[in-house]
């Protein structure tokens, strides 16, 4: 499963036998990266390192090349104070109903 992407399982009564599954993917509002570098005073390359992620990875996630993994998200909202809905954007959700 990519980094990233969360599933999200909800199972009903036994006797429906029946789950749904969500499948989503959490994505930076944009601009919501440099809001925080500019906010803060930093660069880039100093909120990695304050998110004690690679600046490689700052840097393609903020160009929307790769999804930002659990603890990116963490990073992000732990070093700029900020809550996740003015940070992310939850896209792309669908539910299928899965036999349990």
């Amino acid at each position: 499963m990519p980094i990233g992407k969360f599933t999200y399982a909800q199972t009903l009564p036994s006797h429906a036998c029946m789950a749904t599954v969500v499948h989503m993917k959490i994505l930076p509002k944009p601009g919501a990266i440099y809001g925080v570098t500019k906010r803060l005073d930093i660069s880039r390359d100093e909120l990695a390192r304050r998110m004690q992620v690679s600046t490689a990875t700052a840097y393609r996630i903020d160009a929307g090349r790769v999804e930002p993994s659990p603890a990116f998200i963490a990073g992000l909202i732990n070093v700029s104070a900020q809550p996740f809905e003015e940070l992310f954007d939850i896209v792309g959700a669908e539910m299928e109903a899965v036999s349990a």
